[in-house]
């Protein structure tokens, strides 16, 4: 199709999946698994938070990884309904066709590999390049931010399905709005059910930035303008209607959570300082980092390099910079 050729998307496909694959990135092997949990099961701080080193985290990610799926835990404090935490992944249908075989890597890859090939998709979309798309794909797959959180696998699931919400409301812009707003009616639901809904605010912003920069390069009036922000109200709100079996008790259990009570100071935290723009071309300016000698720089910025990490490479900068003076014929 003028999407994407079959052979080039399963192309691209597999080059990911290599390089994932080979990596190692990947400490959770399937050879580490246990049986045997107790209690802890796979949600949230009660996974994590009782295991005191590496390899006994190992142990209990793998062992609740391949633990069947419970409605209730007694793991932490007098229980909770896990299944109302979104951490848990009781909804999110890639976590459990990887838990029928596929394995915990083969988890942990693929975010990489919907990442890449749904900015592939996108770019490819957008400008027609091949070789756009996929410089595209590798920039956003293997962006600092998805490697710096591959331990919040939440995280880095949830982000990976938001180039596929922009394809959507794109197809439904190029007057394809029945498959846009299914592919990203979908693909909103994922970014739910992934268990990190931070992330969809964050695609909200995104999306609502798209739907205003395209009515202006397209010049629509304002009734243009409507149209496009239904388009983009369909998609979430379709996608929202998706995943309500997440959304509904995640709202409830958080009502009798420590952030009940949110505020803007709590909303904010960790959000990257103005004077730290500078890691976007020199991610290891604040230090945070070790020499090959094995002497360590200490860190000397706000919370953690991890979390302030939005470097994503000095080519796609370049070419964000110089993109807009080029003229194509």
């Amino acid at each position: 199709s003028d999407v994407c050729s079959s052979d080039l998307l399963i192309g691209f496909f597999a080059v990911i999946l290599v390089l994932a694959q080979g990596s190692k990135w990947f400490p959770y092997g399937p050879s580490s698994a246990t049986s045997s949990m107790g209690a802890i099961r796979y949600s949230g701080e009660s996974l994590f938070g009782l295991a005191d080193d590496v390899s006994g985290i190992r142990n209990k990610v793998l062992a609740a990884f391949l633990a069947r799926p419970e409605f209730w835990t007694d793991g932490m404090y007098a229980g909770y309904p896990v299944v109302a935490d979104p951490q848990a992944l009781a909804w999110y249908l890639p976590f459990h066709i990887a838990r029928l075989g596929l394995g915990w890597n083969a988890f942990m890859i693929l975010p990489y590999v919907v990442a890449s090939t749904g900015a592939f998709l996108l770019v490819r979309r957008l400008s027609g390049s091949n070789l756009a798309g996929a410089l595209s794909g590798v920039a956003f797959g293997y962006s600092g931010t998805m490697l710096a959180h591959i331990s919040h696998f939440n995280q880095i699931h949830s982000a990976s399905w938001m180039p596929f919400v922009v394809l959507g409301m794109l197809l439904a812009r190029q007057g394809f709005r029945v498959a846009g707003t299914a592919l990203g009616a979908v693909s909103v639901a994922l970014m739910v059910s992934a268990g990190h809904p931070q992330n969809v605010v964050y695609a909200v912003y995104v999306c609502g930035a798209v739907v205003v920069g395209w009515t202006v390069a397209d010049g629509l009036p304002w009734s243009g303008f409507r149209a496009r922000v239904l388009d983009a109200a369909c998609v979430f709100g379709l996608g929202m209607a998706l995943s309500a079996v997440v959304i509904l008790p995640m709202l409830e259990l958080a009502s009798f959570s420590r952030r009940a009570s949110g505020s803007w100071e709590l909303y904010a935290s960790k959000a990257l300082p103005p004077w730290q723009l500078l890691t976007l071309i020199f991610p290891l300016s604040f230090g945070g980092f070790s020499t090959a000698a094995g002497a360590a720089v200490n860190y000397i910025g706000d919370s953690s390099p991890g979390e302030m990490t939005g470097y994503a490479g000095l080519l796609p900068l370049s070419l964000a910079l110089f993109g807009p003076f080029v003229v194509r014929t």
